[in-house]
């Protein structure tokens, strides 16, 4: 019983679903407008649903593995891209911060961990007439012990080609740099960067699709998450066309 009720009653993807299926039934015989509506429809029940979108994503994102090793001898820059925060005062740094930005801050600051003579740059603007975003990153890493000498604050981008742009302009005399953002954004990220003239070592984090050793389960019970999974891919895929358009 629990099962049907957590999985289903009171889940709004299968109500979703069920007014999806009725919405094809009533229209598919009302014409070629009909017709392209039940189709609409039909991809939204089928975006329900995890085993494509994860395959999908999964794909994006095994492109580049987990940093688990250090195998050259300098220390380059980590810089961790921007993904929100809130500037919430009744909070503690670590804890304004989003799941996406937590994700990858915890990943700068284990890679500092591992190569402390490196500074962490941290990446992103906020709101005009509040704090950064990357000044919130830099209050959370100081909570986890790294000190202010090691820590570099860019608080002017508001998206990755400003990212890329503004440490090209900091670190002149760069030419690696540790680049920490989502496995699913890395791609992307990757091309940016080497578009100013950087070398990025991929770190990538936040990964989306993480398979369980004992096999999926519940594949086939209608989720929301499925959906934000392909807004997601959808984010990316323009992004690589704006980019492939236009340049930086």
């Amino acid at each position: 019983m629990n099962f049907l009720i957590n999985k289903f009653l009171i889940n709004p993807a299968f109500w979703i679903l069920i007014f999806a299926l009725i919405g094809i039934a009533y229209s598919f015989k009302k014409g070629i407008g009909g017709k392209v509506f039940s189709f609409a429809l039909l991809l939204l029940i089928l975006g329900l649903f995890d085993p494509l979108s994860y395959l999908v994503v999964e794909r994006i994102e095994q492109k580049h593995a987990v940093l688990s090793f250090l195998p050259w001898g300098e220390t380059p820059p980590i810089l961790v891209l921007g993904s929100g925060g809130t500037p919430d005062d009744r909070l503690m740094p670590s804890q304004q911060l989003t799941a996406h930005s937590m994700a990858r801050c915890l990943e700068g600051y284990r890679i500092w961990k591992k190569l402390p003579e490196s500074k962490l740059v941290l990446s992103s603007a906020g709101r005009e007439g509040f704090i950064s975003q990357a000044e919130i990153y830099a209050s959370a890493v100081k909570e986890w012990g790294v000190p202010d000498s090691a820590i570099v604050v860019v608080t002017t981008p508001t998206n990755t080609i400003e990212e890329a742009k503004d440490f090209r302009k900091m670190f002149p005399q760069e030419n690696g740099v540790i680049l920490v953002t989502s496995a699913l954004h890395m791609g992307r990220a990757i091309k940016i960067f080497k578009a100013v003239g950087l070398e990025p070592i991929p770190a990538p984090t936040e990964f989306r699709v993480k398979r369980h050793p004992g096999g999926p389960e519940n594949q086939w019970v209608p989720n929301i998450e499925s959906l934000i999974l392909w807004e997601k891919v959808a984010h990316e895929v323009l992004g690589r066309i704006y980019f492939r358009l236009f340049g930086i």
